[in-house]
């Protein structure tokens, strides 16, 4: 059988978990929305990392990773222009 609370007594403090930024870093933001110069940067990104990792990405891959096929129409070229470029600053 639980007793109240004394009066004057204080709850305890709900528990905090202290969360690392990190984490936020390390989230990949949603490709689907992204334009322009954002998206052929991160695109690029996306390439160079598979292609260190795998050898490469399909299509079908990227569009896995959240991106769209107009994106991927409108900004492959460029992004694997850059992915190579920032591959052979990085070798």
């Amino acid at each position: 059988m639980r007793r109240p609370p004394r009066p004057g007594a204080s709850r305890p403090s709900q528990p905090y978990a202290a969360v690392s930024e990190l984490i936020d870093s390390a989230l990949a933001p949603a490709r689907a929305g992204l334009k322009g110069p954002a998206a052929i940067k991160r695109l690029a990104d996306d390439m160079r990392q598979a292609s260190q990792r795998e050898g490469g990405i399909t299509r079908d891959e990227l569009e896995l990773l959240g991106w769209t096929g107009a994106q991927l129409d409108a900004h492959a070229a460029e992004a694997r222009e850059r992915a190579q470029s920032l591959s052979v600053l990085t070798a």
